[in-house]
């Protein structure tokens, strides 16, 4: 496959992706902790933050691990 990711590195980056997606998981749950234990907010503003949030990191988490193939990671490292 010209161009594309060699067979070794695929391999790695196969083992690695649920490590991957696993840690930014969890980076992501932490910080929804810390949105949600702001005090001197009301309850639908902590909502909203987190609301927003959610919505913003799950286009980064789609753009990162969705698609999980190699023909569509066109040789770039996530």
């Amino acid at each position: 496959m010209s161009g594309g990711i060699p067979e070794p590195d695929w391999k790695i980056f196969r083992q690695l992706h649920s490590f991957w997606l696993d840690r930014y998981c969890t980076k992501v749950n932490e910080e929804m902790k810390r949105l949600l234990s702001q005090s001197g907010l009301t309850p639908h503003k902590r909502y909203l933050m987190v609301y927003r949030f959610i919505h913003d990191k799950d286009r980064e988490l789609g753009s990162a691990f969705n698609d999980f193939r190699r023909s569509t990671r066109h040789g770039r490292y996530v």
